[in-house]
């Protein structure tokens, strides 16, 4: 969720509005930046969520076969986590049994109740990382189709053999027989999956046949920005008579997808498989040329001269965020002595299009890639630009119907799209990328040892990444380098001996590669005897191939994988904040079970276990993250508001109160700062607030509104709750309204200050 500063009048007028208020807590709290130094506002929206829209953007590129097949293995996992959650007794603490989705409501465990009600209405989808050639000299070859899937849902299996529950619109459906969904709509592309078995069979092919012939200029983060958020997704980019990039036509394959796979009130989870970073150009950059980076030659570049793509000046090396930090191809930088230097251009051994997308403003004094803010906008904000940058249109992610067709790219029906009711609140992005997996510390006992700090972010994306200073505070590991690192073992010439002292060794990568964030060992070793499938003998990169620290020292099998530092994927996942979750691709352990048990850091389990951790608070209540005082009557400083379908209702009418027009006022500021304006179609409504005793809850309560719960033993909403807002049975708000919590916490001295 992005925070914005709150007003500095709400603390008070939030005290003089508490009429009382009603609220269901399934929506994480976020708190605020203060208005004052003492004051903190705490603001959740809550919407009642009962489907989930998985996409997975898994990376085809060569040498991800390895980590798709470990993933596979995962998401069987991940599935029966959100359709069978555990039952849990009076303390919270596991049953040992799984609920059943098909059982009456109330009734799902023997013993016990379920952590959370399961799932029975989720969609899975899969994008690749392969949006084609823009402009450049990669994935042109005809014979590879996979290298240009465009942003569109993939249905490969392997062999080619049909998937269970797979029809028009490449995505699974499970939508089980069971009371919540008799009156859900059955959709013409995407038959109704009923069996768990053959969702997790079918979920199983689906990631296996995605497969890892794709285009090698990775587009990770873009494919899934095409896919759901691109208001009028081009079908290709094309040059003008003056050999500038435009994006044409309408992709409307992509957009009837989009239509049935995008529910409007769904949660939203994207997960994110990628061994490298992004490697895609905005091919608009430049003045519509920052497709030429994506050649060889790069930008003006002559071979035969020895040239590729344009130097940066010299201050760019160190203050990349400087506005002297400019490319030599600007006529203002000819004189920089950098710019001199081989007439401003790098030499084709120093610039390989391998290496090109790191670190792009310090090298070439210009960065034609999307900024990251583009795609945590296309994850947060209601309000987003067109594909070429200009005007402003709904986000479909955010919109309450999505069209199946237009009738070109400039179809204002495109654009102008009814608000919906999603909120940033419920949609999650993880990455299992390139970073140490003890750089999550990862905890499975303890979930709230496994979240990171601003500390444990600096050590994975470095301090100040909007400015290019990206590595200040961070690990060695994570420094994108085609040199040996400082801080790390060094360099050796001879292949094998992946590790000197218990850890990863650098290598020297001939200036074609980047040294790795991590490595694992592979099960079963790879035959290099099989051409490109095999990174010991890559002459692909050059002749003689750089002897990379993952092979036997004959170079015959391929002993470890490898993933790079993925920095701009996982910089989305820190400026997400709590809707952002990191995990790493090299697994923590190969070894299934330890002594008999299941063993939690096998594989992609503890990726598994994060995100579903995560995505259970979405739909459960959910602690508040402190204490809040109560009064005499045992209520807290917290005002509910209800924002009910249209304009102009009676809220008396709904059992509720008229909100004070400052609170409102307010609340639709915060709303419109981050492009939020489908509150100006709704009425504002507040919600009571049931008094109670520290130890009691409101729960089963006739009456109608919310109360404070603080260690209400086996009525806490979580395990490990220690206080939490939970609706009454009588006031929990209809699936069409939307709910904002804002409480005041107050330390002493404040009150005193303020009495």
């Amino acid at each position: 969720m992005r925070l914005v500063r709150p007003r500095a009048t709400i603390m008070p007028l939030l005290a003089l509005a508490l009429i009382g208020s009603a609220a269901c807590l399934d929506r994480p709290i976020s708190v605020a930046e203060p208005s004052t130094k003492a004051s903190i506002v705490i603001t959740s929206r809550q919407t009642k969520v009962d489907s989930i829209d998985l996409l997975f953007m898994i990376d085809n590129s060569a040498s991800m076969a390895d980590k798709q097949r470990i993933l596979a293995e995962a998401v069987p996992d991940l599935v029966a986590s959100l359709v069978l959650p555990p039952c849990v007794d009076a303390t919270g603490q596991p049953t040992g049994e799984r609920a059943d989705p098909s059982a009456e409501q109330g009734k799902e465990c023997k013993a016990g109740k379920p952590e959370f009600a399961p799932v029975v209405d989720i969609h899975i989808g899969i994008v690749s990382s392969s949006m084609g050639s823009y402009g450049g000299t990669q994935c042109k070859n005809p014979a590879l189709p996979d290298e240009r899937d465009g942003g569109r849902l993939v249905a490969r299996s392997l062999g080619g053999q049909p998937i269970a529950g797979i029809g028009a619109s490449k995505f699974l459906a499970w939508l089980p027989d069971v009371a919540k969904n008799k009156e859900k709509p059955r959709l013409p592309g995407a038959p109704p999956i009923t069996d768990l078995e053959v969702l997790k069979r079918s979920a199983v092919a689906l990631v296996e046949g995605v497969g890892d012939q794709g285009c090698g200029l990775e587009a990770q983060l873009d494919s899934v920005y095409h896919f759901l958020n691109e208001p009028n997704p081009h079908l290709e980019m094309k040059l003008d008579e003056r050999n500038r990039a435009q994006l044409v036509d309408l992709d409307t394959t992509l957009l009837a997808q989009r239509a049935e796979f995008l529910r409007p009130d769904s949660l939203v989870a994207v997960v994110m498989l990628t061994d490298e970073d992004d490697s895609h150009v905005n091919p608009l950059a430049a003045g519509g040329l920052g497709y030429l980076w994506e050649r060889e030659i790069g930008l003006d570049g002559d071979p035969a001269a020895g040239r590729t793509t344009y130097r940066a000046t010299s201050i760019c090396a160190t203050q990349p965020s400087s506005p002297e930090c400019k490319s030599c191809w600007f006529p203002d930088a000819k004189n920089d002595p950098a710019c001199k230097e081989n007439g401003g251009f790098y030499s084709s051994a120093e610039d390989h299009i391998n290496v090109r997308f790191h670190k792009m403003k310090a090298r070439y004094g210009i960065d034609v890639q999307h900024p990251v803010s583009r795609y945590v906008d296309g994850f947060s904000k209601a309000k987003i630009a067109k594909r070429d940058g200009t005007g402003v249109c709904q986000n479909p992610l955010f919109a309450a119907k999505l069209p199946t067709t237009a009738t070109g790219p400039d179809d204002a029906a495109l654009c102008n799209l009814p608000p919906g009711k999603r909120t940033a609140d419920s949609v999650f992005f993880a990455v299992l990328g390139g970073v140490p997996g003890e750089l999550l510390h990862f905890d499975p006992n303890d979930p709230a040892k496994s979240a990171l700090t601003d500390a444990d972010w600096d050590k994975i994306v470095g301090k100040d990444e909007d400015h290019y200073a990206r590595n200040e505070g961070i690990d060695p590991r994570m420094v994108q380098s085609t040199k040996p690192r400082n801080g790390r073992p060094p360099a050796v010439t001879q292949a094998g001996d992946n590790f000197a002292s218990g850890e990863l060794r650098e290598w020297n990568t001939g200036d074609r590669d980047l040294q790795y964030a991590c490595t694992f060992p592979l099960r079963p070793e790879q035959d290099c005897s099989v051409p490109g499938k095999c990174d010991c003998n890559n002459t692909k990169i050059s002749t003689p191939a750089p002897l990379p620290p993952l092979c036997s020292a004959d170079q015959k099998k391929q002993t470890h994988a490898k993933a790079y530092p993925t920095p701009r994927q996982l910089r989305v996942a820190r400026l997400m904040g709590k809707q952002g979750i990191a995990a790493s691709l090299c697994p923590l352990s190969l070894e299934p079970t330890v002594n008999g048990a299941t063993n939690p850091y096998y594989g992609y389990r503890p990726a598994v276990a994060t995100i579903v951790d995560r995505l259970k608070g979405a739909i459960l209540q959910e602690c508040l993250p402190q204490a809040l005082p109560r009064d005499s009557e045992g209520k807290v400083a917290c005002v509910a508001v209800h924002g009910l379908p249209g304009k102009g209702k009676d809220c008396a009418t709904e059992g509720l109160a008229t909100l004070a027009p400052e609170v409102a006022d307010s609340l639709l500021a915060r709303k419109r700062a981050v492009g939020d304006t489908s509150y100006d179609e709704r009425t504002l409504c507040a919600a009571n607030q049931i008094g109670i005793r520290a130890g009691e809850t409101c729960k089963e309560s006739e009456a109608r509104g919310f109360c404070y719960v603080e260690n209400a033993g086996d009525q806490r909403p979580l395990a490990k709750c220690s206080q939490a807002l939970v609706f009454s049975r009588a006031g929990e708000p209809a699936k069409d309204v939307t709910t904002d919590l804002l409480c005041i916490r107050q330390d002493k001295a404040t009150e005193e200050a303020n009495r």
